[in-house]
């Protein structure tokens, strides 16, 4: 199995996605812990290895074409290491796997959004960095659901422009400590970069270019250190590209949330969608704030 940490094959299901975004979802009401499960074990000497040393517990879900799963993953005891793959090893998507290391650069936790591909069942694998580690864990389990919101834009020369040439459309939301937000953008054509912002708090800056191997498609995944208004752009990587995008975004209760003086960071090694509820009025973040 230890793929773990190396994926096989990297898809971006943009049809799934602009499906979802024009099917009419529109639960802005609903509990963003909705189908939120949480799984508590350990990593002992007694179960199953890896090849490379690892010890594993594994986990399943049962999900629908176009729906989110986000998982977040922490343990004080260890460096935890989480993937989700199809549990069928035969089908047309038995190469697909998302995983992730580190939820943040200074974090041992470990998260992951995924947008699943097809209907079918999905296994989670909680394991470590490193060969031979042990100790207790905490898994959330949010969805399979379907995405709560899309907003299906277009960078246009129209748009506000930051200092270093890119246009840029912004989407303002208020958020509180320790929630965990999944801002995920791809584009027909458009290179496609990303960005989230606090209002009150310079210091945090959670940017992603291109998903690894994807480069029409960018993904943030971050937990809220402090309760306030934030800001999300939606940009390209190039000065002057203009071109279609979706903008999807969701959000449900961090394990662990962040001490406060630590700014969110970018989760790297997963594919998502999901939601916010995207207000009404939008924030004048300073041109080029990048």
């Amino acid at each position: 199995m230890r793929e773990l940490g190396f994926p096989r094959r990297r898809w971006m299901w943009l049809a799934v996605l602009l499906t979802a975004a024009f099917a009419g979802f529109d639960t802005a009401n609903a509990d963003p812990n909705a189908k939120r499960r949480i799984e508590t074990g350990s990593l002992e000497s007694g179960d199953i290895k890896l090849p490379s040393g690892e010890y594993y517990d594994e986990y399943g879900i049962q999900g629908s074409q176009g729906e989110i799963v986000i998982l977040d993953l922490h343990s004080a005891d260890y460096d935890a290491f989480v993937q989700m793959s199809p549990s069928d090893q035969t089908g047309p998507n038995s190469e697909l796997v998302w995983h992730n290391n580190d939820a943040e650069t200074t974090s041992r936790d470990a998260r992951l959004a995924v947008s699943l591909p097809a209907d079918g069942e999905y296994d989670i694998f909680v394991t470590s960095s490193t060969a031979d580690e042990t100790g207790r864990y905490e898994l959330s389990i949010t969805g399979p659901r379907p995405p709560d919101r899309t907003e299906a834009g277009r960078l246009t020369e129209d748009d506000r422009m930051l200092d270093t040439g890119e246009y840029c459309d912004y989407y303002d939301f208020e958020a509180r400590r320790g929630e965990l937000w999944v801002i995920d953008v791809i584009a027909p054509e458009l290179d496609t970069y990303v960005f989230a912002r606090c209002v009150d708090d310079p210091e945090f800056k959670v940017d992603n270019d291109d998903m690894i191997g994807e480069p029409r498609h960018s993904q943030i995944v971050f937990a809220i250190p402090r309760d306030g208004k934030y800001f999300v752009g939606v940009t390209s990587s190039r000065p002057g590209d203009t071109g279609d995008y979706l903008v999807a975004m969701s959000s449900t209760t961090a394990i662990a949330p962040p001490e406060i003086e630590e700014p969110g960071l970018i989760q790297q090694g997963a594919r998502g969608i999901g939601l916010i509820q995207v207000l009404s009025s939008i924030s004048a973040p300073s041109p080029g704030d990048r």
